[in-house]
């Protein structure tokens, strides 16, 4: 097998199966997201132990990996679970915490944003000042509409 450049990582690739709705579906999402084939995908996830027994089994009927991927579930993952040996991981323990502050935004972004602001600013004062001009144009017609129909009685 041979490393093939993909945007994304090997250990995205693998964390985008592995939380994925439907996992089966993801393998072609990851495949077009990447600009490769099922085939490539398949093998990244086989290599990282992301598959089941019976994903292996299903790739090998359908010639995705090779017969001898057989004899073992996949390099990383172990041969046998026992259940209940592990609890699952808590949404607490997904949760990535920084180790670090961020970093301060570069100075060409705070300018960019400023300017924005200052942006939204002037057309915010703007459109006041058209809402009160409007205001008053709808005051002289109530009262013309007034001396008009108070003309027609």
């Amino acid at each position: 097998m041979h490393e093939i450049k993909l945007p994304m990582t090997e250990e995205e690739i693998c964390h985008s199966y592995r939380t994925a709705k439907f996992p089966k579906e993801q393998v072609n999402i990851l495949a077009d997201l990447n600009v490769t084939d099922r085939q490539t995908i398949i093998e990244i996830l086989y290599r990282h132990g992301e598959l089941s027994s019976s994903a292996i089994s299903a790739y090998i009927r359908h010639g995705q990996l090779p017969e001898s991927a057989r004899q073992t579930t996949s390099p990383k993952r172990p041969a046998s679970k026992k259940s209940g040996t592990k609890k699952p991981e808590s949404k607490a323990e997904k949760i990535l915490i920084p180790t670090q502050p961020p970093e301060e935004a570069p100075a060409v972004v705070i300018a960019v944003v400023k300017e924005g602001l200052a942006a939204v600013s002037e057309s915010i004062r703007q459109k006041t000042e058209e809402l009160e001009a409007l205001k008053s144009n709808k005051k002289i017609i109530e009262a013309w509409l007034k001396e008009v129909s108070g003309i027609n009685e």
